[in-house]
């Protein structure tokens, strides 16, 4: 009995170990993420979205409701790293599972656009 709930513990302990959060960053870690190491940042917001805010600079746009989005992910270079955000962190979270199924460095601006600006950093926009 004693080894079946050591079992599960060790189980549960790897899953969570293996979840999203350890992708998650900050506004702050994402600053120290661009100066450490080169990264691709990609929005996954659709179009209208971003075109009524705005993005981050250098960002590509790739809209993660897209029906070949899950394509697109497994066409990435597996040798770069790569930032995701949306608008408040729904679907980038949601595509952190996808990235890292296709054994992609990935990190996630856990805030999202909202938080990005709630802080006031800038935005560019769209072409």
């Amino acid at each position: 009995m004693q080894n079946k709930i050591v079992g599960t513990i060790v189980s549960l302990l790897a899953f969570f170990s293996c979840s999203n959060s350890n992708h998650r960053v900050s506004l702050d870690e994402f600053d120290e993420i661009l100066i450490q190491e080169s990264v691709q940042i990609i929005d996954l917001r659709t179009p209208s979205e971003v075109k009524s805010t705005g993005l981050i600079k250098d960002a590509i746009i790739k809209n993660y409701l897209d029906s070949d989005f899950n394509e697109y992910i497994s066409k990435l270079d597996k040798s770069k790293n790569y930032i995701i955000y949306c608008r408040s962190g729904g679907r980038s979270s949601r595509a952190v599972k996808i990235f890292l199924s296709e054994g992609l460095k990935v990190y996630e601006l856990g805030v999202g656009i909202n938080g990005w600006q709630k802080e006031g950093r800038p935005l560019v926009k769209s072409l």
